[in-house]
């Protein structure tokens, strides 16, 4: 669960261009992998290896890791069904 989180926050600010979870996961969701252009890497100063193994943990997490972003009322919503399941 903390690797989805890392990975999700990945795409929010300060490391990058998405301002809150539903847009952090959308951007998520549709990164097709990082290159070691992109200036998260470029700061970073990771090789082509260390951007190879992001890409792994980032396609992972994106087809094995359940991520619900929304609001406080989709969370009331979520922990409701959690109590009665």
């Amino acid at each position: 669960m903390s690797g989805a989180v890392v990975k999700l926050e990945d795409f929010m600010l300060p490391r990058g261009t998405a301002a809150g979870y539903v847009c952090a996961y959308a951007a998520m969701r549709a990164c097709t992998g990082l290159t070691v252009t992109r200036p998260y890497a470029v700061k970073r100063k990771w090789t082509q290896k260390e951007v190879d193994d992001c890409n792994v943990a980032l396609t992972r997490t994106k087809n094995d890791a359940y991520i619900l972003p929304g609001t406080f009322g989709m969370l009331r919503w979520a922990l409701k069904d959690i109590k009665l399941g």
